[in-house]
């Protein structure tokens, strides 16, 4: 039997219970959820991506006053879903920026 860090044991005391934040209104918060889900700590995400755990928790707080350029925060947003299990991380990479920008959700 392996032993859990700290990170770890954290993020599987944090598993969520509830529904799942909407991914279009609250993108960050829907990132957080998966990965709770997936019990990955951030520590674990930035390991696998090498985006600083700062930079995730901007990012899962929707902080987009303290987030780098929009070209950056693309490709964060799009390897951060891809290593929670997000299917479609282009698509929900526009839906974040969209929403760091100001821009409303289209409902097609």
């Amino acid at each position: 039997p392996g032993t859990l860090d700290a990170a770890t044991a954290t993020a599987e005391a944090d598993v969520p219970s509830g529904p799942a934040p909407d991914a279009k209104a609250e993108p960050g918060p829907y990132l957080r959820h998966q990965r709770l889900l997936q019990g990955v700590s951030l520590h674990h995400v930035e390991s696998a991506t090498k985006i600083g755990v700062a930079i995730l928790e901007r990012i899962e707080n929707e902080d987009f006053d303290a987030l780098p350029a929009a070209v950056f925060v693309r490709g964060h947003v799009e390897q951060f879903a891809r290593e929670v299990g997000i299917a479609n991380t282009a698509d929900f990479a526009k839906t974040y920026l969209k929403k760091m920008q100001g821009e409303p959700e289209d409902d097609r």
